[in-house]
């Protein structure tokens, strides 16, 4: 048997040493692999397993009037649905050591507060799948009711997610005008279809610091991406309208008490004449927005722009200006009214069948002559009362802020 010398011994030590210096080295290169070359990775990853990703909807942005009153705003509230999956999971009573019907149980105790039948929402909690609606934008009270009963009676696979819902505080006020919106925050009507680009809720993306078992820590709730967060909601679009609420309510009065009195039909608009901003524009029958699925779809319809119609009178004074800038007539020009006139085989009468003579054009407009603008029409001819009525802007669209603007008609001047 070999002796172990000394010199076997300094051989081992100085192998041992290599050994260690090689780990070393390796380790210092390892670290500085992690630390360095892939820094940005591992602290990608270190956030990942910190924070909990999330999207957020922003609320709907608010509807003012001209002096910043609303009336359309947003909140923020849940929506239930069920995963009947998770639900058909029947769940041991730890007390009574049985299973329970859950299915039952819940659509009985949620019937009430849903006010819906109890024998639907069993069928639906039946249902094979793992997503159903239950009930869209609920009220803030009811949601609370809700997410107690099923705390209380730990009911499986009912879930809410948060959604946006629109409340019109003037209610039927403008409602045409303002329209309404359907599920998932889509504008369907007026103002909320016509802007609906800039009005819908953006989605916003957060997230939030937690621990291992992903539950949010307390510094979480103050991190940067939760205030920026809470900035962006602060900051929510504002649409504002040329509308004067009060002129509103003031034509909708008046509109509702003539139609009483006159069983008038149509529309009415008040304008700024020196801007042509529409400061009220209300239209017959109306609806609430509230609640516009319990209205007939013509109650939502905006006569006021979509309703063709003969101007009647008021187009004279547009004649006139027309007269007067061809120089064919003046103020003082003298027509003859006999209270009628005929015209190839019509006979036009004055409103009250009464006539004055002769008289200047200016009593023509002021007392709204039919037999003076007749003969003024014809002077004119066809081709330049079209010319003028389409340089008026008649027969083409105003480019109103709203949809189902009508172009009105222009006949052709051949006829």
């Amino acid at each position: 048997m070999r002796k172990f010398t000394l010199q076997d011994g300094r051989r081992r030590f100085a192998f041992i040493c290599c050994l260690l210096l090689l780990l070393f080295v390796g380790i210092i290169v390892r670290l500085g692999w992690i630390q360095i070359i892939r820094a940005d990775d591992v602290r990608k990853m270190n956030q990942d397993q910190l924070n909990a990703y999330m999207t957020r909807k922003q609320p709907r942005g608010r509807i003012v009037d001209r002096d910043g009153e609303e009336l359309a705003v947003s909140i923020m509230t849940g929506s239930l649905y069920v995963d009947p999956e998770e639900m058909n999971k029947d769940e041991i009573n730890p007390h009574k050591q049985q299973r329970r019907n859950v299915q039952r149980l819940a659509a009985d105790l949620l019937a009430p507060a849903l006010k819906m039948d109890a024998a639907e929402l069993y069928e639906t909690f039946c249902l094979k799948g793992r997503f159903v609606w239950l009930k869209r934008t609920m009220e803030p009270k009811d949601v609370e009711q809700v997410r107690k009963i099923i705390k209380d009676n730990k009911l499986p696979g009912l879930h809410f997610i948060e959604e946006s819902k629109r409340y019109y505080t003037k209610k039927r006020a403008a409602a045409q005008i303002l329209g309404f919106i359907g599920t998932d925050d889509v504008g369907l009507s007026g103002i909320e279809y016509q802007l609906d680009k800039v009005l819908k809720g953006k989605d916003i993306e957060y997230s939030m610091t937690t621990d291992a078992r992903g539950k949010q820590i307390l510094g979480g709730l103050l991190d940067e991406n939760a205030q920026d967060m809470q900035k962006k909601q602060e900051q929510l679009l504002t649409v504002y309208l040329t509308l004067d609420s009060k002129m509103q309510y003031v034509l909708e009065d008046a509109m509702d008490d003539a139609i009483a009195r006159t069983h008038a039909k149509g529309a009415a608009i008040i304008m700024d004449p020196y801007t042509g901003e529409i400061l009220g524009m209300a239209s017959r029958p109306t609806f609430d927005p509230n609640n516009f699925g319990a209205y007939s779809s013509e109650s939502w319809n905006n006569k006021a722009i979509s309703m063709i119609y003969e101007p009647g009178s008021v187009f004279k004074p547009l004649v006139g200006c027309m007269g007067l800038t061809e120089g064919i007539i003046s103020p003082n020009t003298i027509f003859q009214d006999n209270g009628s006139i005929r015209i190839a085989d019509r006979v036009i009468h004055n409103w009250d069948g009464e006539g004055l003579g002769p008289v200047p054009f200016s009593t023509i407009i002021k007392f709204s002559i039919n037999t003076g603008m007749v003969q003024l029409g014809m002077s004119l001819g066809a081709d330049r009362l079209i010319s003028y009525a389409k340089k008026f802007g008649l027969g083409s669209p105003t480019g109103i802020d709203l949809p189902g603007e009508e172009e009105g008609i222009l006949y052709d001047p051949k006829m």
